[in-house]
């Protein structure tokens, strides 16, 4: 006998509501605090190894621009297929809710012929 598999849509649809929320909280953080990462380059003094610490520096804040918008991306796909497993099941639910409803009817949901 094969396994059934079930999930509730309401819980679906706050994780995937949840989800959003990570996302876009995390993306407006990068946002709002990115313009602090901005270092002059004169920062980093006059030391012959000053340039490249400003060089690592602004490829470390690209590198964290990178995985921020890899991970918002990979999350609001994930708010994408939640939402639609949500959909899904509910459907599912209403289908199995109209054949029950039909399966207790006279004559189990069939048509007789007279």
């Amino acid at each position: 006998m094969a396994e059934t598999f079930r999930a509730d849509p309401t819980a679906l649809a706050r994780l995937a509501a949840a989800t959003l929320a990570a996302s876009t909280g995390l993306s407006d953080a990068w946002d709002s605090h990115r313009p602090e990462l901005a270092v002059p380059a004169a920062a980093f003094g006059n030391t012959p190894a000053s340039p490249a610490s400003a060089r690592s520096h602004a490829a470390a804040t690209d590198a964290g621009e990178l995985a921020i918008d890899r991970v918002t991306g990979v999350c609001d796909g994930d708010v994408d297929r939640l939402y639609r497993a949500a959909f899904a099941y509910e459907q599912a639910d209403r289908a199995a809710a109209a054949a029950a409803a039909a399966a207790r009817r006279p004559g189990g949901g069939r048509v007789i012929a007279q």
